[in-house]
């Protein structure tokens, strides 16, 4: 047996004379029949159901046993039934049983649930609203319903809901009013983030958009609870306005250009340098691609340079999700144009693979100059994530980088941008560009996978290159809506033969003098008359419609001309025009790596 045959039985647990072999397509194949013998679904759920609960990730997990079982919250009991059958598992020190407990922090008392059938009826009675789904919807629509009596309207805030969902099991969804001078004297993205943030209110809008005084409080529990809540969370709320209108005027007692001075005391990242450092490499960096990719150069590098200032203001280092929003609002209370301070708002955007792109190519092309200084320095300080930590988040500098270059209007050489933001680097390497493309392109592989595209069309259209992104993205396009077509079948049958007949052959200097009369200078003329015409095609459509017309002759040449000819110059001059037509073609996309 061969080595490869050795570790095959091993895996299946199997001798090497128990493998039967078959013919699999032009191969022979080892096959092993593997009985694995049944069990019971008790004592599979007994054995499995701990691992699984235990396996459920959290940043901030405890340990509350004394055998130091770590959860994100104590167990206190367990309902694990089959029918009337209790099955036993046992987390840390808690068994299984048939019995809940009713809510706190009204006495709570034991109930009997006697079959899994029972169980939503049974928490449904004691005010629970079960259904993560119907609880999100029940506490949005009693929010809206409160808000309408009052003549106003609210925003659907898929986050905010889904922390509130995860917060409470019985919702109670009721009213509240703060006084109304905050509202005129503090801005609305302030108050919002207090309301919100820190507070989980949902805010109420009157019909303009325009923030209310009134807002809806989320509680968890019964109707006796609702004065003693609402009282404590008005004294939190009132604190918070308070601190947010101080730090608010404290700011604004300068402009957001006097906070300069503050940047070169603190650090932006490690290893990166200080905010000072950082502000200096995205002004560079815009001044040297902004005639190539804003219609306003001037805009993207005012935005660059006034981008971080906002880090170092008291409302930020209170609240740091508004960083970047405040900039934004500052410069526009300084009398920055609104695409500045759009830019400024939006830098940070998108946070993550589904979240909304910045909008207009200012604001576009600031978010990608950030992410790529700082993907190339933290690449070139050797911050490469391995394995599915991320603390740095290189990788969202990395997939959010390519959200824009997809979706967005900003038009840029990918591999010119790298290269640019490498010229400023405060950590240089040699090969810092090429590492940073060869991390980026599984993460653009995943994109394009995610987006429908199949595995072998993704690889096929990354090949040739991702220096242009949207390129990269309409080959996907082009080659998904082609794919089972006999026009795409004929291309990719050509190439793979091409693969088959050259393997290594690199070569493609060839004379058209060295070849026969007929098939063979048909064929080559064709050749190059093809390419000629698909090198004047900017579409990718139109490229593989016009490669198409060459799979006829193709297979006309492979039938008529025999490539590997005795004469050594004659071969080597037809393996050299070959591998030229096969690079003329994976220029358009990889068609070898398509599986059909």
């Amino acid at each position: 047996p061969t080595k490869a045959l050795t570790g095959f039985c091993a895996k299946a647990n199997l001798k090497p004379e128990d493998v039967q072999f078959k013919e699999f397509g032009k191969s022979e194949n080892a096959f092993a029949n593997v009985v694995i013998p049944g069990r019971k679904l008790t004592e599979i759920i007994s054995e499995e159901f701990p691992k699984i609960i235990l396996s459920f990730p959290h940043p901030h997990s405890m340990r509350w046993d004394e055998i130091g079982v770590s959860w994100v919250r104590p167990i206190r009991w367990i309902i694990c039934l089959k029918d009337s059958e209790i099955i036993p598992v046992k987390i840390g020190n808690v068994k299984s049983d048939k019995f809940t407990l009713s809510p706190r922090p009204e006495k709570t008392k034991k109930v009997e649930i006697n079959s899994p059938g029972e169980y939503v009826k049974i928490i449904e009675s004691m005010g629970i609203v079960p259904g993560y789904e119907d609880r999100k919807q029940f506490i949005f629509s009693s929010a809206e319903k409160l808000a309408s009596g009052f003549g106003l309207k609210i925003q659907r805030d898929e986050k905010l809901l889904n922390e509130l969902v995860g917060i409470v099991e019985r919702p109670l969804v009721v009213a509240g009013e703060s006084p109304e001078d905050y509202i005129e004297s503090t801005p609305d993205l302030v108050l919002r983030t207090v309301l919100v943030s820190d507070l989980r209110f949902i805010p109420f809008e009157n019909k303009n958009g325009e923030l209310s005084n009134r807002f809806a409080l989320v509680i968890n529990g019964a109707e006796n609870i609702v004065e003693t809540t609402m009282k404590g969370e008005m004294k939190v709320l009132l604190g918070k306005l308070s601190d947010a209108k101080f730090f608010f005027e404290k700011d604004r007692k300068q402009k957001l250009e006097d906070f300069r001075v503050n940047l070169s005391g603190v650090a932006f990242m490690r290893g990166l340098g200080t905010l000072q450092d950082k502000t200096e490499r995205l002004k560079s960096i815009a001044t040297s691609l902004a005639e190539k990719i804003v219609d306003n150069p001037e805009n993207l590098v005012k935005a660059s340079s006034l981008a971080k200032l906002d880090l170092t203001t008291s409302l930020v280092r209170e609240h740091d999700e508004l960083q970047g929003k405040i900039g934004g609002l500052y410069a526009s209370l300084d009398g920055e144009n609104s695409e500045v301070c759009g830019a400024i708002s939006q830098q940070y955007l998108p946070t993550s693979e589904t979240d909304k792109i910045s909008e207009g190519k200012t604001a576009q092309a600031l978010s990608i100059i950030d992410k790529a200084d700082s993907l190339i320095n933290l690449i070139a300080n050797g911050s490469i994530p391995k394995g599915s930590a991320d603390p740095l988040g290189v990788r969202r500098f990395a997939i959010s980088l390519l959200r824009i270059l997809i979706d967005g209007d900003v038009k840029i050489d990918f591999e010119e941008l790298l290269t640019v933001s490498s010229k400023f680097a405060i950590n240089k390497s040699e090969n810092v560009v090429s590492d940073s493309i060869s991390f980026i392109s599984p993460r653009l592989e995943k994109l394009l996978k995610n987006r429908g595209h199949g595995y072998d069309v993704v690889s096929a259209c990354i090949t040739p290159g991702i220096s242009n992104i949207p390129v990269v993205l309409e080959r996907c396009k082009a080659l998904t809506d082609v794919y089972q077509t006999p026009m795409f079948e004929g291309i990719v049958a050509t190439t793979k033969r091409l693969k088959n007949i050259l393997k290594d052959w690199e070569r493609d200097e060839f004379s058209s003098e060295l070849f026969s009369e007929g098939t063979e200078t048909e064929f080559a003329n064709e050749a190059s008359s093809i390419f000629s015409r698909i090198d004047d095609e900017k579409s990718i459509s139109e490229k593989i419609k016009i490669l198409a017309e060459l799979t006829d002759s193709a297979e006309k040449y492979f039938e008529e001309i025999l490539v590997n000819a005795e004469d050594e110059k004659i071969r080597t001059n037809r393996k050299n025009f070959l591998s030229w037509l096969l690079s003329g073609m994976k220029e358009i996309a990889d068609f070898t790596a398509i599986a059909i």
